[in-house]
């Protein structure tokens, strides 16, 4: 589809338009909205994703989820000590409980 340079092929196209997207029910805004809601979400969304504000807010959420990770990491670091300690432990009272029973038989 394209818009001739004058103002009778541009009206021409867009009339072309309305009777290709406007149902009988479609108001003059509906109408807009089918033929331009797809580009203009687009370029929102573009807009956005580009913006110094976004990019300024993309950065500083990941280095505080980062120092969040780094500090649930350095709390969790004795609980997961402790656990594989306790591991060992049961392992070895299982191996020496299973040694004496051998012995027993």
């Amino acid at each position: 589809l394209t818009f001739g340079k004058s103002p009778y092929c541009l009206l021409k196209s867009i009339s072309r338009l309305v009777v290709y997207f406007a149902t009988p029910r479609m108001s003059p805004p509906q109408i807009f909205a089918a033929m331009l809601g797809g580009q203009i979400a687009k370029l929102t969304k573009e807009a956005l994703l580009n913006s110094p504000a976004f990019c300024r807010f993309a950065q500083q959420s990941s280095t505080m989820a980062q120092k969040a990770l780094t500090e649930a990491m350095r709390n969790a670091q004795p609980v997961v000590e402790k656990a594989q300690q306790r591991s060992q432990e049961t392992l070895r009272r299982f191996d020496q409980k299973s040694a004496n029973m051998r012995k027993k038989q």
